[in-house]
């Protein structure tokens, strides 16, 4: 199916009859009220009575998350793609059989239910670094609707988070040739690029996300990243500088970038006293975790790994010093 129609949430779509119907309906009752205990009773005796029913699975590992049973909705959401895959290949094979037209008069609206199932599931997946469970879910979705934007945009930070970069970039470009202002394929695209050594390209984007986005934190890390991986750490320092200024979502980040450029220009005093700007904002990174959560952040920013050892050369000599030392 290439047009997706208007969005509706998947609880308001009525199930076809079934035994596990009524207890279904009596889950989704649960579910406007709330009573997310009341939905996984439901939603488990509609699944004894119907181990098919793969929106029932849906709904109680949507309920699980809600009440922090990570381990079990991961589960039951990985359930209920399996199942939906079996459903939509049978939908396609009527669609082959009938025509198009007579299998979204036939399923349409079922079809509508289950991509929206695999639509938000695949973004608790991705909440949960559950990345590969994403894809299943997100290939359904494309597979259902393949003009939705969104399905790449979110299929595209999967592949991301499996270091799949290319097939993320192209992801990425699918979401904005049918959604040309969507901001974040642009800027994912661009940290994207940068992942893969395409320094020209990601500057690019972020050169167009200037005009448009340029005033949120996380964009002058990104493009800092850049710079640095460049050798541009003048530029680069100017760039995290800047993300300090704007931090108000990115948890001292910005602060620790800043950090570890002036400890790699051979700054050692600015180095530290933004260093501790950041600990106030991440005890995480205080003493005895310091050395492995630097460590762990040259791994993960890659052009920020000599930039950690040398900061760590700083604070180690700043513990050294004669100033710290009693006796």
């Amino acid at each position: 199916m290439s047009k997706k129609p208007p969005r509706r949430p998947a609880h308001k779509q009525q199930p076809s009859a079934d035994t596990g119907d009524k207890y279904y309906q009596a889950g989704m009752q649960c579910a406007e009220k709330e009573d997310y205990a009341g939905v996984i009773q439901n939603m488990t005796r509609a699944i004894q009575l119907s181990p098919e029913l793969g929106r029932a699975y849906y709904q109680r590992g949507l309920a699980r998350y809600l009440l922090g049973d990570a381990e079990g909705a991961v589960a039951d959401l990985a359930d209920s793609v399996d199942l939906n895959s079996a459903a939509i290949a049978s939908f396609m094979e009527l669609g082959e059989m009938a025509g198009e037209e007579m299998m979204v008069r036939m399923a349409g609206p079922l079809l509508e239910e289950i991509f929206e199932a695999c639509f938000e599931a695949s973004l608790i997946f991705l909440e949960m670094d559950e990345y590969k469970l994403a894809l299943a879910a997100l290939n359904q979705a494309a597979e259902i609707f393949e003009d939705e934007p969104d399905v790449y945009m979110q299929r595209g930070l999967a592949h991301k988070g499996l270091n799949n970069f290319a097939k993320a970039s192209n992801d990425f470009n699918r979401a904005l040739r049918l959604q040309p202002d969507n901001k974040m394929a642009l800027f994912q695209r661009a940290v994207t690029y940068r992942a893969m050594g395409q320094f020209d390209k990601a500057l690019v984007d972020f050169a167009e996300l200037e005009k448009a986005a340029g005033d949120i934190s996380p964009f002058y890390v990104e493009r800092g990243l850049v710079y640095a991986a460049q050798g541009q750490w003048e530029t680069a320092l100017a760039d995290f500088q800047k993300g300090v200024e704007l931090d108000d979502v990115n948890f001292g980040l910005p602060a620790l970038m800043t950090s570890m450029a002036l400890a790699q220009m051979g700054q050692t005093e600015d180095a530290l006293h933004q260093w501790k700007v950041f600990v106030i904002l991440n005890e995480m990174f205080a003493p005895p975790h310091t050395e492995e959560a630097l460590r762990e952040i040259g791994k993960i920013y890659p052009p920020m790994t000599e930039a950690a050892e040398k900061l760590l050369a700083v604070l180690a000599s700043e513990i050294s010093s004669p100033d710290n030392t009693e006796g």
